[in-house]
Order: structure tokens, then sequence, then C-alpha cells
């Protein structure tokens, strides 16, 4: 494409685009959960493994710190334990285990923690579409308390808001309080089933009601006033 050449999506309306990108934000999601639920069908312990294989990898650190030749990079094996599947700098590995698994053993990554990933995707593209629309909200309300006021959703749709709001409360727990029931979310969430404190799991159903809630929200956002 010539430098002068317009990017046909850059042609487009306001609307479109923010179609357009809502569609590529939930296929993303869902195509995350698609794999999760494979993985959980196929190696349920996966998660689990990997923190182990991690961690051997730290193990072969501490194993050859006194080396001279020890340059810092350490194999990280694969599911057999018999290949190596690449080496990778025992700083660079802290980092990753540190982001993929922020909690530590004690708090065991799962299936379900791989889905909080796609809540927070989902929310992500609702924010998204929020801000290419160009809405507007007022300085402490959150984005889908006013996609719920300005498209009038509570009044016609209260299901649908109560999904939207646990949607917004999930992401809040997985995001600020390592996935544990906070007083704050039984109030908003009244009808959970989750205890204080309780990890709140994120289930397959939990997330076609979610992924439903986002692409119903959207469809009226986006549609023709």
């Amino acid at each position: 494409m010539a430098h002068d050449d317009i990017d046909p999506l850059d042609a487009q309306d306001a609307r479109n685009l923010a179609r357009q990108r809502l569609r590529s934000n939930l296929a993303a999601a869902l195509l995350l959960d698609w794999l999760l639920t494979d993985v959980e069908i196929e190696a349920p312990e996966y998660f689990s493994d990997l923190e182990s294989r991690f961690q051997t990898g730290f193990d072969y650190a501490a194993l050859w710190r006194d080396d001279p030749k020890f340059d810092g990079f350490v194999p990280l094996h694969g599911r057999d334990r018999s290949t190596i599947d690449f080496w990778i700098h025992q700083e660079d590995l802290g980092e990753l285990l540190s982001r993929l698994f922020p909690h530590g053993p004690n708090d065991a990554p799962s299936i379900s923690q791989g889905r909080a990933l796609v809540v927070v995707m989902l929310h992500s593209a609702l924010e998204t579409l929020f801000h290419d629309l160009d809405l507007k909200r007022h300085s402490k309300e959150s984005i889908v308390a006013a996609l719920v006021s300005i498209l009038g959703i509570a009044e016609r749709e209260p299901t649908l808001r109560d999904t939207l709001v646990d949607l917004r409360e999930t992401r809040v727990l997985i995001a600020h309080c390592r996935g544990r029931v906070t007083d704050r979310y039984r109030r908003q969430v009244p009808m959970t089933t989750f205890a204080p404190d309780e990890v709140r799991l994120v289930t397959g159903n939990d997330i076609r009601l979610f992924s439903d809630a986002v692409h119903r929200v959207a469809e009226q956002a986006l549609s023709p006033k």
C-alpha cells in the first residue's frame, strides 16, 4: 500500500470502527475461553504443571549459581520432562512467573483463573466500545453504570443489568482482590452464593452469560438512533 493510501478501516465512520473493534475484542476473548475449555478437558492439571516447570527453572539456576560459565539462562522442560522447550534468562523467568502466577504456588493457577483473564477481556471490550462511541459518564460512575443508564437497561432488562454488574464486580475482584469475594461484591451481587473471602470461581457458564451480555449491550449501543 502506498504511503498516501488510506487504510480502508480509517475511511469508515466512528460507529463502524467501534463495531469492528468490538468484534475483534470479543473474538479474542471467546477464542481464549474456547482454548481453556479444551485444556480443561484434555489436561486439567495444565496450569499447576506449568507453574511446577517454571519452578524447576529456578532449581537449575540455584544448582549452577557458582559455575563461572553460568550466564543466567535456564531450560524450561516440556510436559513430559524429557525435552527442553526453550531456554530463558532467570530474570525473564521471574517476570513471567510473577505475571502468570502472581499469587504464588499456594494459590495455584486453575482453569477458573485462566477464565478470569477472559472476564477482564470482556470488560475491556465494553470499555473500548464506550470510548470509541465517545459516550459520557459522571466522574465517579463506572462504564457499566453509565451504559445501563444511557441505554435504559435497568427498567427494560433488569436481568441483563444484573449480569453486567456481576461482570464489573467480578473484574474488580480479579484485578484488586486476588479473586476473593468482598463485602462490596456481596452488596452489588446480592444473589451470589459465594461467601466472604471465598475465591470467586469463574465457570464456562459465567463466560457465556457475560459474553452474551456484552454482545447485547453493544448491539443496543451501536444501533442507529
